[in-house]
């Protein structure tokens, strides 16, 4: 079967075994076996294939399809990765509250301003990195975008609000360069560039 994993479309090998019954993790109830037969890959150019270990996945609903399960499966690193940058980034785990309220509706609140951002990047058209990537970066011919990163979307954002605030027009470049033949007897640096760069 086909699933969607690191920016493409894999094949996969899979046995799917149902129903079965582990008392360790379902006790009496009915459950579903996939086992995933792993992807080949290559140290380097040239080298043998190699092989990781067999993928086991155990579902306590047995009605699910196994394309479902592991699909399923796939995305929990993008849940992983939410995780991670709600408690680096946007700083999840430090609001000092005491109030039962406040405490209920902390983890609301950072998975909505999360949520605004990804929504932001994409109506934004934003989705995608803007930049080139360095050559030690670049992507393979088979996956030719790459996500932004949530860094990346938190210095976009941050230089767009500074750009209205210093009441630039042109939010996507730096100052113009003047072009002149002869050397330029004292560098001037815009202020306003030079803000929004270290900004990034």
């Amino acid at each position: 079967m086909q699933a969607f994993a690191a920016g493409n479309v894999h094949d996969f090998d899979i046995k799917f075994i149902t129903p079965l019954r582990w008392k360790h993790a379902g006790g009496e109830r009915q459950l579903a076996l996939l086992i995933v037969r792993p992807v080949a890959y290559r140290l380097r150019k040239g080298a043998h294939l190699s092989y990781r270990n067999p993928a086991y996945l155990i579902s306590s609903d047995p009605s699910l399809a196994p394309q479902q399960i592991l699909q399923a499966y796939l995305w929990r690193w993008e849940i992983e990765l939410n995780f991670r940058d709600e408690k680096t980034l946007l700083g999840f785990g430090q609001p000092q509250v005491r109030s039962d309220p406040a405490v209920r509706t902390t983890a609301v609140f950072f998975v909505f301003v999360y949520a605004l951002l990804l929504l932001a990047l994409e109506n934004c058209h934003l989705a995608h990195s803007p930049l080139p990537h360095p050559r030690w970066q670049r992507l393979r011919p088979r996956r030719p975008h790459s996500r932004i990163t949530t860094p990346q979307a938190i210095s976009l954002l941050r230089a767009d609000l500074w750009a209205s605030a210093l009441g630039l027009q042109n939010k996507n470049g730096f100052a113009t360069l003047n072009r002149c033949a002869t050397k330029p007897l004292l560098i001037q640096n815009n202020l306003q560039s030079a803000v929004l760069y270290a900004s990034g």
